[in-house]
């Protein structure tokens, strides 16, 4: 999936969260409810280390920033917590046009695994997002960092989806457009790691600290259409010269 709409979802994430909180007496205008959303943002940016900060924090930290009064700020919590994940079920983000097929291609070949660092979406609403999209059911094992506690690159995230797959590291890859959560986590984790670069992949508009001095990935997909053949010789390259492929290879 890619994301064309965060901006669209945060101004209505500021819409709710304004609304919810005048339910409770007090009063925040949707232009400092946005405000405050934007900083969390940023704030968010900041927590780039390997425990999730996720959305029970954001929201407790945006109701200390609107000066929600500590008697009130349990009961506001409770309020604004639903409506700030659900805000991805109403402006989703887009799934790439080739994703269906290819990860359907590659689940007759391989185990899959999915690994999510959730942001302001926690995982039970992108749980949603992918069986919308007809992608859930092609992934034995889904882990998300608001759930687990800890996000890409922690080995603990890549060891979640490694135990439900019931595999060895050795015998898995992992596929991610980030050299340093991606690639350098997975290679931590005693994984291969294949970095997709091109399209939006390329283009991120947020560049994680230290992904410039990421460990380098062991292959490169310039398009999700090239992962079948990518992980193919990757699996070659592992059984060695004049072997079969015998699908020991699985993608994360």
């Amino acid at each position: 999936m890619y994301d064309p709409h965060d901006s669209s979802r945060t101004a209505l994430r500021a819409q709710r969260l304004s609304r919810a909180l005048a339910e409770l007496g007090h009063r925040v205008g949707e232009d400092e409810a946005l405000a405050v959303l934007k900083a969390c943002e940023r704030e968010h940016d900041l927590h780039d280390g390997e425990e999730e900060w996720g959305p029970a924090d954001q929201v407790g930290w945006i109701l200390k920033r609107l000066s929600v009064d500590s008697a009130l700020r349990a009961r506001a919590h409770v309020a604004v917590i639903g409506p700030y994940g659900d805000a991805a079920l109403a402006v989703p983000p887009e799934v790439f046009p080739d994703a269906k097929a290819v990860v359907a291609e590659l689940a007759r070949s391989y185990g899959l695994a999915l690994i999510c660092n959730t942001g302001a979406t926690p995982g039970r609403v992108l749980r949603v997002l992918l069986d919308r999209s007809g992608l859930s059911g092609h992934f034995k094992v889904m882990v998300f960092s608001d759930e687990l506690g800890y996000r890409k690159p922690s080995p603990r995230a890549f060891d979640a989806a490694l135990a439900g797959l019931g595999l060895a590291a050795g015998n898995v890859a992992h596929i991610g457009d980030n050299p340093l959560t991606d690639v350098q986590g997975a290679k931590r984790a005693g994984m291969r790691g294949i970095l997709l670069t091109g399209g939006w992949h390329g283009s991120r508009p947020y560049r994680s600290p230290g992904e410039a001095d990421a460990a380098a990935p062991d292959a490169i997909a310039t398009s999700l259409v090239q992962l079948p053949a990518v992980i193919a010789a990757l699996e070659a390259a592992a059984a060695g010269p004049g072997k079969a492929r015998g699908g020991n290879l699985d993608p994360a």
